[in-house]
């Protein structure tokens, strides 16, 4: 095992999260068409072989994702130390972190989808085994579907953030899907799935080292004056000088021993022509279709809490376009480059006179409001990072961070919603490029030879201690899919289970 550099600020944040059992792992699911499985009739046999199926398709693709990729063999030394500190392993054996359920479960079904989902972001990476890296494969199978699978990506934040997830995705279908002979040659069986790590290949910089943006020490002084103000406040006068909007229905679980994420989790989607006139009206009103999700999802918040006259909203900032160097970072680096924005919705933009009936200029008005102040800001948000160097000491500093939530805020929680959007996530179409050979590999075969995306999943654990609900997105040229998360026990599910299917509605009315 080869000793690496230090962790950064955001990969201290992230490890901090384990210390307070707030937060799980971040996962990507892709359901997936591909060439058929064997059909095996001994149950005895059944999962010893649908696995070995799985894994003579995946073992060449990720040892090029390993070699090019350090970030997917690293794991956490001295956790629990201020010396705390990534080390690589020289090699892991793929088939250890490759995981097949063969019980049948219907994993198209959406609700079954969203168990899945919910129970791979609870996972928790055990950071004292030195054997695996932080991450890991799930493949749910059914019989009655030989040629799909439900395959998910689960890491921990620490080493992968979600542009990470999406690059990880990306180059797994491109390698699945090319025309190695070797790989292709399904009758070679390995005697293992050892894959070696790539010394060669460096771990470059942190965020701060990679000269991402930073607060100014007046930026700092202000924040630290401000945390050492509430600290002093009556909750009464806290909540006046500093309010923090909406945090939730029930106060969160702060006895040490029990408070731990429980994620809930709801899987909602829109396709075809109706996302694809999101995406022409979004234009039209020169903004992007993720502030049309943001404007239907504080329309659909104030239908169902009325009451509420402030939400904060926090809108995650994929910022390795704003590391400067050297080296700079390229949007297909592995890692944690995420700044964060922060947006307070008041009137008008969260109440409207007639909330059933919003009109479009009055959705679109939030839409450009919303989009507007995102872009004015987003260098601001790639400084958000930069708050954690008021936590010099790891890992005390950090935890008493969380804990402060409980003492500092009514509901135990900072609060808000949370929108984690990929964007437009580009399936890889390479065997486009070998169209004549895959049709005749439809005629010998009956099917295409290929690896091809049904839908994709991204998701991430509920935040105990921070959002009370966190929607996550991502679209490809014909869908938008999402999750809708929060912490079990911490929202009204008589209003929660309406919230995902009401931004979808408003989304189809408006954009029709």
């Amino acid at each position: 095992m080869q000793t690496e550099r230090p962790l950064g600020l955001l990969e201290k944040f992230q490890t901090s999260k384990y210390f307070v059992n707030c937060y799980g792992a971040a996962t990507f699911t892709t359901l997936l068409r591909h060439p058929p499985r064997p059909r095996v009739s001994a149950s005895d046999q059944q999962h010893d072989t649908i696995k070995q199926f799985y894994l003579e398709h995946l073992y060449s693709p990720m040892i090029q994702l390993v070699q090019t990729h350090p970030q997917l063999s690293l794991v956490v030394a001295d956790w629990t130390q201020p010396t705390i500190h990534f080390a690589r392993l020289s090699e892991f054996d793929l088939s250890t972190i490759v995981h097949v359920d063969t019980s049948n479960k219907p994993f198209w079904d959406r609700v079954i989808l969203s168990d899945i989902i919910a129970q791979e972001c609870d996972h928790e990476f055990d950071f004292d085994d030195h054997t695996i890296p932080l991450w890991h494969l799930r493949i749910y199978v059914h019989q009655d579907r030989l040629d799909e699978c439900s395959l998910t990506l689960t890491s921990n934040h620490v080493v992968l953030d979600g542009s990470s997830t999406a690059t990880f995705w990306r180059e797994l279908l491109t390698e699945l899907n090319k025309k190695d002979d070797e790989k292709q040659n399904t009758s070679t069986i390995h005697e293992n799935y050892i894959i070696k790590s790539n010394p060669e290949k460096l771990l470059l910089g942190a965020y701060e080292d990679r000269h991402g943006p930073m607060p100014t020490s007046w930026e700092l002084l202000d924040l630290l004056m401000r945390k050492k103000l509430k600290d002093v406040l009556p909750s009464g006068w806290k909540q006046y000088w500093f309010p923090s909007g909406w945090a939730g229905d029930r106060r969160g679980v702060t006895d040490k021993a029990v408070a731990h994420h429980h994620t809930m989790t709801r899987a909602i989607e829109l396709g075809g022509t109706v996302w694809k006139n999101v995406c022409a009206t979004s234009k039209m009103h020169h903004v992007t279709p993720h502030a049309a999700i943001m404007a239907a999802m504080m329309t659909a918040f104030a239908r169902l809490y009325q009451d509420q006259d402030h939400v904060v909203t926090h809108t995650p900032i994929n910022c390795r376009s704003f590391c400067k160097g050297p080296p700079v970072v390229p949007q297909d680096e592995m890692g944690n480059f995420v700044g964060n924005y922060t947006h307070h919705w008041v009137s008008p933009y969260l109440n409207n006179n007639n909330l059933h009936h919003e009109s479009d200029a009055s959705f679109w008005d939030k839409a450009k409001h919303y989009y507007d102040h995102l872009k004015m800001n987003k260098t601001q948000g790639a400084k958000d990072p930069g708050k954690w160097k008021l936590a010099p000491r790891f890992p005390e500093d950090y935890i008493k961070t969380w804990y402060d939530n409980w003492d500092a805020n009514p509901m135990a929680r900072s609060g808000g919603i949370q929108l984690s959007d990929l964007g437009l996530f580009h399936v890889p179409n390479n065997h486009q490029q070998h169209k004549k050979e895959e049709k005749k590999d439809m005629v010998d075969n009956g099917f295409k030879n290929s690896w091809e995306v049904q839908s994709v999943w991204f998701s991430q654990s509920s935040q105990m201690m921070s959002m009370a609900l966190s929607v996550t997105s991502v679209s490809t040229k014909s869908s938008m899919y999402s999750t809708v998360t929060w912490q079990k026990g911490a929202l009204d599910e008589s209003k929660i289970e309406q919230f995902g299917p009401l931004v979808i509605d408003i989304l189809q009315k408006l954009c029709q």
